[in-house]
């Protein structure tokens, strides 16, 4: 029943408007794909803002987010809130129980069902009197773990991930297994599993691979000693796909570390890359701080979509997302959250720029496609340089905001009669006389300056180069409409 109300509800905007799209959906494909539907949500719940840091949805339909506030809960229909005991950073669903586990601050644990049929957290085990001596221990000697913030599932077994501990834990029994830590003046940057090896970055030193005796500095790993590893997949059979941050794509076959390039490897650079995540055999996409997110080929490492703030998506910078039942991509973002519909056959071609008026009538001539609106004829053509498409940046306004220097001299004449100061020196009459004579003139002038706003997140870097903006644009604008002049007016119908 949630599936069906989910499905209801996310695809209902969608096909209500696909008379708008209908003109030009079969028109357009051979010409460019178009860009995808995308519908927007806002939690209505109070006092929770729209900092989601990971998503993933549970065999009951439901999709869970990791809220500040504790996991954040959608049917379709309602939206709900599972309270953890500290803030919750990663989620991760083992699929065969079915059973959510969420990484917390300084804790982790998974959700279950209580008797009254409410949805809990229960932290992963409870420590009983032996436990709670080495906890204690433990916090004597500073040896917290931090922030849970990564989660991968292999089997049976989860690998819990912070900067300053991994933990193995038993997903069938909820028991953790083993505990690793750096050395006491070191901290993990990231990790992956190959092939059921684990290997941990340590900043400083380099890439290690898990060994019977410990963590050992594997061939080349010093390479990565300045890098934080922020995600990783099973690209293939043989290869493991890993992200950086430098902003670079790296394949690892347990041997050897190779580049994986992307056509929009400049526009992620830019952009700064922040994780990446598989979709299936054919795609995965890579997601970004200041750009917001790429499908890409994993044959070719071309661009199959974008999503960004100039193609509909409310802000660019992206903490989480998830792949539902039903082919939709569920992204969170600075603004709330956002559902792209893969599976949809319908496309939106709105944001490719450059139409003027209402849409009337669309014409396909082999590759050509013209576009009839109340304002004229139009034409749908490739960009190959930067200059057609300059002036059609939304995200350039965007980051703008004006700031207003104010100045004011305040010039104060105060009255100088000596006599008069004597004899009215304690009484009210006075003050009075005083205040009269008092002038008190005021200037005021204004300037204002164009500033640049900067994002949410901890590193950012802005559109403030040719450069970047390039790449932001090309990436983002791959098609615009052109007038063709000498046709004005409106066009009714194309033959």
């Amino acid at each position: 029943m949630r599936q069906t109300l989910l499905l209801h509800s996310t695809r209902c905007a969608a096909y209500g408007l696909l008379h708008i799209f209908l003109l030009l959906a079969g028109s357009l494909q051979a010409q460019a794909p178009g860009d995808l539907f995308l519908q927007h949500y806002k939690i209505p719940l109070p006092s929770i803002d729209n900092h989601n840091t990971a998503v993933v949805q549970g065999k009951n339909s439901v999709l869970y987010f990791a809220n500040t506030k504790g996991v954040l809960t959608y049917d379709g229909v309602n939206w709900g809130i599972i309270a953890t005991q500290t803030t919750p950073y990663s989620l991760a669903i083992h699929s065969k129980t079915g059973k959510i586990y969420v990484g917390c601050r300084e804790n982790f644990g998974y959700l279950e069902v209580d008797y009254l049929g409410r949805e809990t957290f229960k932290p992963l085990q409870k420590p009983n009197n032996e436990q709670k001596a080495l906890q204690n221990l433990a916090k004597q000697q500073s040896k917290s773990f931090g922030k849970i913030t990564r989660i991968v599932i292999q089997g049976d077994v989860g690998f819990f991930y912070s900067e300053q501990a991994i933990f193995e834990v038993d997903l069938i029994k909820d028991q953790i297994v083993k505990t690793w830590r750096p050395q006491e003046d070191q901290r993990f940057a990231g990790f992956f599993l190959h092939r059921k090896q684990l290997y941990a970055n340590i900043a400083g030193v380099g890439l290690h691979l898990l060994k019977p005796n410990g963590f050992e500095l594997i061939e080349n790993g010093d390479y990565f000693r300045e890098m934080v590893l922020q995600s990783s997949f099973d690209y293939d059979a043989e290869n493991v796909l890993f992200t950086a941050d430098n902003s670079w794509h790296y394949l690892f076959d347990g041997k050897e570390f190779s580049l994986f390039y992307l056509v929009a490897g400049e526009y992620l650079r830019a952009s700064q890359l922040s994780f990446a995540q598989n979709l299936n055999d054919k795609l995965f996409i890579t997601a970004t701080l200041t750009g917001g997110c790429i499908i890409v080929e994993k044959k070719t490492g071309i661009t199959h979509k974008i999503i960004n703030f100039q193609t509909g998506l409310p802000d660019d910078e992206i903490y989480g997302m998830t792949l539902d039942k039903l082919g939709s991509l569920w992204i969170c973002h600075a603004k709330g959250i956002s559902r792209a519909d893969l599976s949809l056959p319908v496309k939106t071609y709105s944001t490719y720029a450059g139409l003027d008026g209402t849409v009337t009538t669309a014409l396909a001539l082999g590759d050509t496609l013209f576009v009839g609106t109340t304002r004229g004829l139009f034409l749908l053509n490739k960009v190959s340089q930067y200059e057609e498409v300059q002036a059609y940046i939304k995200k350039e306004s965007r980051f703008l905001q004006k700031i207003q220097t104010i100045t004011k001299v305040v010039k104060i004449n105060e009255p100088t009669e000596e006599t008069e100061s004597k004899y009215y020196k304690h009484s009210l009459e006075n003050n009075l006389a005083r205040q009269a004579k008092r002038k008190i003139t005021f200037k005021e002038t204004v300037e204002t300056s164009e500033a640049t706003q900067v994002s949410k997140a901890e590193e950012v870097k802005k559109y403030n180069t040719i450069d970047v903006r390039k790449a932001y644009a090309m990436t983002s604008i791959p098609f615009v409409f052109n007038s063709l002049h000498g046709v004005g007016g409106k066009v009714k119908k194309l033959p």
